[in-house]
């Protein structure tokens, strides 16, 4: 009867695994306990399927609050995290920003005084007089328009008027000889007021 029932048992698994036939010496005891290709599988102890269990169980919590996790977002800790680091970048390029404007607007001060202290030198040369108001320089065609102090953001500019400097010995007049800005503010990069640059 074991014969029958070993028989039986081999051509089913011969069958059903495709003419697979396990080694010899395996029995149909064995057989019951061995994995498809011949490889011994041990059957786990209660312990070890309890602690099986439980490690199952662990990674079915993580892997649930993992998903919760990112449903529900992120914490007050990395959004307060997060935001601390926009805040300081914003402060630095806010700083480096506020110094790269002020840079421009001394740059544009120093082309304007000196555009128009070379007009006022042209028309005194030009017209053997200089002119009395920065007017006279823009009718004479000197300058297209009066500029707009970069600094104080108006048309405010102090004008120097000297009566004993001439040109030249036909000069017939004094007037204007040099432009400065209004501004008693002091440059933070030249460390001098502008209205004596």
């Amino acid at each position: 009867m074991l014969r029958n029932f070993d028989r039986t048992l081999k051509k089913a698994f011969a069958v059903s695994f495709r003419g697979l036939i396990p080694p010899r010496g395996i029995g149909p005891r064995n057989l019951l306990f061995r994995q498809p290709l011949g490889i011994h599988m041990q059957v786990p102890r209660p312990a070890q399927r309890a602690r099986n269990d439980k490690q199952r169980l662990f990674q079915q919590l993580a892997g649930e609050r993992r998903r919760r996790r990112c449903a529900l977002g992120f914490t007050l800790l990395e959004l307060m995290i997060v935001i601390t680091i926009i805040m300081i970048l914003l402060a630095l390029g806010a700083g480096r920003y506020q110094q790269s404007v002020v840079r421009a607007k001394e740059a544009a001060l120093h082309q304007d005084l000196t555009v128009m202290r070379k007009a006022i030198d042209q028309y005194t040369l030009d017209k053997l007089a200089a002119p009395q108001s920065l007017e006279d320089l823009v009718g004479a065609g000197y300058l297209r328009e009066i500029p707009v102090d970069p600094i104080t953001g108006k048309k405010d500019w102090q004008v120097e008027f000297e009566s004993d400097v001439l040109f030249s010995p036909e000069q017939t007049s004094t007037g204007i000889v040099n432009v400065r800005s209004a501004s008693d503010r002091i440059s933070p990069f030249e460390g001098t007021a502008y209205n004596s640059w």
